[in-house]
This record gives structure tokens, C-alpha cells and sequence, in this order.
């Protein structure tokens, strides 16, 4: 009996022992194209565990798998991999790293290491095995942490994540004169901060409305090879309404025409007020109407009564979430254009018609003096 517990003891513990095994290497890594790759990789050992074997495995973790095959194993690499892989851990260490250079693309993938253990006596008495998803890259990634908003200090991070720590990157923003003029006088501008498996850079800089859609690069060189790749960035910037034209006013017998065109990002929302009152919709008095002339430009429309008479102060205001624009025009300017028009046409008219009445009148006399000397004339005869 106490033979059979002390059986059951040991069992239990192996048990345990096994299930606490574990891999331990990254979920994700990144490969530069052309660079080295190095899986940094360790196992737990556990006391009555020993012997270790691994093996490295692209694929899956089962080599039973038709899509599975290896690149190390038991101090061997593939004939496939001779010239490239290396296994740079060491088993007795509880190391299990690996390392490829020249990474292509056909290196992206899933890779596993797989661990074997066994007794005293070499008996197999557990396993375990870790994955990693390798994908290859080829430049860097530009983020921006925050909206890009006109007037404001923004920054621009360029950054390479990769797994080559011998390897030398460097990484240059690339900008035309125009962004060159708004580059902030930062220390951090430009300055490449590096650790073991990244390198980033920062660009400070204070974007106007002209700046929307303007293309940043960032180039990646590697010391060594004459590979240059560039990510590019086009800016987004956010801006604040400013007016493209008006408010102006023309009459139109007896009404006046308003319109106004605002350029805003993003797109501006027009309400018209006469003398700071709101007019939206219609009326007998008034028609609104407003529509986008391009993703970023709006134009709204304002016919007003004529019978109001002058003395109006018209208002064309925008809004959107970053500011407001405000374009006036006062109306009693283009009223008294107006009455200066329909006086010179009135008095044009009248010129006209008293030319054609003193024509009349000269025809009238010469005629009626034409007849009377005639008649005089028979008398005297």
C-alpha cells in the first residue's frame, strides 16, 4: 500500500510538473526586408525534468503537419536554411533563440519552437511548444497621435519596429520648402531615438489651412546596403471657417440677392442674420438656401424682402468645430445704388420724352406758320 501511494505521488507531481512547462517567445515580430530576424526564446525547466531537445519549425508546431517542416533541430539546421538560419540559444540555459538573415518575404509566417523532456533514464516525460507570427516589412509607419488642426503645434512620429538588433537603421524625414517653413525649433525634431528592436523620430511643426494634403515622407536606410524605402503621410488638416468671397448684395426689383462662399474642414454650417436675427427656411419675407460646392467649400444663399428698406446690417456666419467666420455687408450701400440706377433710368426717360414732346410742338409750329402764309398770300391776290 505504501508503495503504491508513493507511486501515485510521484505521478501526480510529474503531472503537475508538465502541465507548468512553458515557451516563451513574442506573439508578433517584425522583419525588415533585406535585415536579420532573431526569435528570442526561452523555456521553464522543472526539477525531475530533464535531457532537453527543441526543435524550430515554420508552419504549425506538429512536423506531423504536410505544411510544417524544420529549420533546427537536435543541433542540426535544415539544408534549406544552412546558409541563413542559426540556432543561438542554449538548451542546458534554457535557451532557444534563432536568428535568419536576408529576410524575403517568404520568411513572413507562423514559426514554433517545440521542447521535449524526459527522466533520468531518457524516457520522453513532457512537452511544450511556443508560436510566433513573423510578418516582413519594408518601411516604416508615420502616425499622428492627435487631430492636425490649423495654428496648432502638432507632431509626426516615424517609427520601425523590427528584430535585428545588430543591425544599424536610419530613418530622415523627407519635406518640400513649404513644410520645411514650419518645422518647430525643437530639440526632438529629427532626433532618432533607438532601443534593440525600435527606432522612431519625431516632427514638430505648425500646419496652416494651405497644408491639408500635403505628402510627409520618412526614408529608411539600413548601414550596409544601398536599399532606400520611404512611407508617406498626407496631412489632414482641420481648420476653421474663412471666407472665400462675399457676403455681397445685388437688387433685384423688389428683392435683394445675398451670397457667400466659406471654406471650412470640416464643412462649415452658413446662418444668414439681419440686424443679429437668425433667418432660417422661408418666409414671405425671406428664402435661405445653402449647398456644398466641393467636399470643403459652401455656399449660401439669402433673397430678402426689398420693402424693408435700408439701413440693414447682413451677416453671413460659419461655424464649424474649430472657430467661427463672420462676413457683414450693410445694405443702405447697395439700396443707394439701387435708388441712384432707378433715378438716372427715371430721368433718362423723362429727357426722352420731353425731347419728343418739343419736337412735336416745333413740328406743330412750323407746319401751322407754313399753312397761315399760304392763306395770306390767296388773300392778297
Amino acid at each position: 500500500m505504501a508503495f503504491a501511494l508513493l507511486i501515485s505521488i510521484l505521478f501526480h507531481a510529474t503531472v503537475v510538473q508538465t502541465m507548468s512547462l512553458s515557451v516563451n517567445v513574442p506573439r508578433t515580430l517584425w522583419a525588415v526586408y533585406g535585415s536579420c530576424m532573431e526569435i528570442q526564446c526561452t523555456f521553464d525547466q522543472r526539477t525531475g525534468l530533464y535531457n532537453p531537445s527543441g526543435m524550430w519549425l515554420k508552419g504549425g508546431y506538429d512536423p506531423l503537419e504536410k505544411e510544417v517542416f524544420a529549420i533546427y533541430e537536435n543541433g542540426k539546421i535544415s539544408s534549406t536554411y544552412e546558409r541563413r538560419a542559426e540556432f543561438t540559444g542554449n538548451l542546458a540555459q534554457n535557451g532557444c533563440s534563432l536568428r535568419i538573415k536576408g529576410v524575403s518575404f517568404a520568411d513572413k509566417g507562423v514559426y514554433c519552437f517545440r521542447v521535449t523532456f524526459g527522466n533520468l533514464r531518457g524516457i520522453p516525460k513532457g512537452k511544450e511548444h511556443g508560436c510566433v507570427t513573423v510578418s516582413v516589412i519594408t518601411e516604416p509607419q508615420i502616425s499622428v497621435p492627435q487631430d492636425v488642426i490649423a495654428g496648432r503645434m502638432s507632431y509626426l512620429t516615424c517609427s520601425l519596429n523590427h528584430s535585428c538588433p545588430s543591425a544599424r537603421f536610419r530613418l530622415k524625414w523627407i519635406l518640400d520648402e513649404e513644410l520645411m517653413a514650419i518645422t518647430q525649433g525643437s530639440k526632438e525634431n529629427g532626433k532618432t531615438i533607438q532601443s534593440p528592436q525600435n527606432i522612431s523620430t519625431k516632427f514638430t511643426f505648425t500646419p496652416s489651412p494651405n497644408h491639408d494634403s500635403k505628402r510627409i515622407g520618412c526614408e529608411l536606410t539600413t548601414d550596409g546596403t544601398s536599399g532606400r524605402n520611404t512611407a508617406y503621410f498626407t496631412l489632414d488638416v482641420h481648420y476653421s471657417p474663412e471666407n472665400v468671397s462675399g457676403p455681397t448684395c445685388t437688387s433685384l426689383e423688389n428683392w435683394i440677392n445675398c451670397t457667400c462662399k466659406v471654406k471650412a474642414k470640416p464643412p462649415a454650417t452658413i446662418t444668414w442674420r439681419v440686424n443679429g436675427k437668425a433667418l432660417y427656411g422661408q418666409s414671405k419675407r425671406f428664402h435661405v438656401t445653402g449647398f456644398m460646392l466641393d467636399k470643403f467649400v459652401t455656399q449660401g444663399s439669402l433673397i430678402l424682402s426689398n420693402q424693408a428698406g435700408a439701413g440693414q446690417l447682413i451677416s453671413c456666419v460659419a461655424v464649424n468645430v474649430h472657430g467661427t467666420s463672420n462676413g457683414t455687408f450693410h445694405r443702405e450701400s447697395s439700396v443707394s445704388g439701387s435708388l441712384l440706377r432707378d433715378f438716372a433710368i427715371a430721368a433718362g426717360r423723362a429727357a426722352v420724352m420731353i425731347i419728343v414732346i418739343l419736337t412735336i410742338l416745333f413740328a406743330y409750329r412750323f407746319v401751322h406758320y407754313d399753312i397761315e402764309f399760304e392763306i395770306k398770300g390767296r388773300l392778297k391776290l
